[in-house]
């Protein structure tokens, strides 16, 4: 009978082989698809337990959804009420935690080979690590939190609309079909161990923005720290996602085109072309937009009735 140890062992002995085989490196990826899965469950259950009721979360929920998820929502068609969604918010809160957690994982596990610390065999291969993480994450996210929730839940298509779907497909597009191969064939590439840091840095820095979901911009104090979130936000992605992502993406396509490998070229340009995209529609112009909105709020105005906001926006 095989045991835990036994298992442990093998997926150990993979994790560090540079010669793995795609079946080996799937099998650690499933690993850590079962790992998340009995985490975010645990996690997930015991901080909205904590959580649901606590008038913190409640109030911003309410403050989130009036800021930023309302225009979202109906941006999109997403048909709604308010105290529907605000209630789904509070839900969704121990999820959006355990996701920072896991994508901070992913982006430690890199941080030895950038700063080349170790034998680079050993660093590269807890970056192989932080991809397969991911991988695991994403296929564990697709069938649990989105197929089963939305299809197979009572509101299902309520608390997983069609938005959400494009927004995770394109999200996952990246690592699920270009994460393994570039292992295979390219683990010990430095860009591919920045742009995994880079994207898994910015699950983990979306903490910063469950914080400023916090702050009441109507007292001086917290608008300023609202503020600051913001730029924090604006320009971790505009680096992340626009300037390093373009300067890291053509870095690989052009180590593509040097090896000759036509193959990886035509199918690495796809999934490069949508994460693209996704970077600029739900990342870099959300950002940038939030930065610019609240620039230059002031806290009296932000404590105004909404009639008289509009009034004083067309003066």
């Amino acid at each position: 009978m095989i045991s835990v140890t036994d298992i442990s062992n093998h997926l150990r002995k993979i994790a560090f082989n540079e010669d793995a085989s795609a079946f080996e490196l799937f099998e650690i990826a499933f690993a850590f698809g079962l790992l998340w899965f009995v985490v975010f469950s645990v996690a997930g259950d015991v901080l909205g337990r904590w959580s649901y009721s606590k008038q913190w979360l409640i109030e911003s929920c309410e403050r989130e959804y009036d800021r930023n998820t309302k225009k979202f929502l109906d941006d999109n068609g997403v048909v709604h009420t308010r105290e529907g969604q605000i209630d789904n918010m509070r839900k969704d809160w121990p999820f959006m935690q355990v996701i920072a957690l896991q994508h901070g994982i992913g982006a430690l596990l890199c941080v030895p080979a950038l700063v080349n610390y170790g034998d680079p065999s050993w660093s590269a291969s807890l970056a192989s690590l932080a991809i397969l993480s991911e991988m695991g994450w994403e296929l564990e996210h697709t069938i649990v939190d989105l197929i089963y929730k939305r299809y197979f839940t009572p509101n299902g298509k309520v608390r997983v609309p069609n938005i959400m779907m494009v927004v995770f497909i394109f999200h996952h597009s990246l690592s699920c079909s270009m994460g393994l191969p570039m292992i295979l064939w390219y683990r010990n590439l430095r860009a591919l161990h920045w742009l995994s840091f880079d994207l898994q840095l910015g699950g983990a820095i979306f903490e910063v923005a469950e914080y400023s979901k916090l702050l009441d911009i109507r007292k001086p104090n917290e608008l300023r720290q609202f503020k600051i979130c913001n730029f924090v936000l604006f320009v971790f992605m505009t680096w992340t996602r626009f300037f390093h992502w373009t300067y890291l993406c053509g870095s690989i396509l052009l180590t593509f085109y040097r090896d000759e490998n036509w193959l990886f070229l035509a199918a690495g340009i796809v999934p490069i072309l949508v994460f693209s995209l996704f970077n600029a529609l739900f990342m870099v112009i959300p950002f940038t937009e939030r930065f610019v909105k609240f620039m230059n709020a002031s806290a009296e105005y932000e404590s105004l009735p909404e009639g008289t906001k509009r009034r004083q926006s067309l003066i």
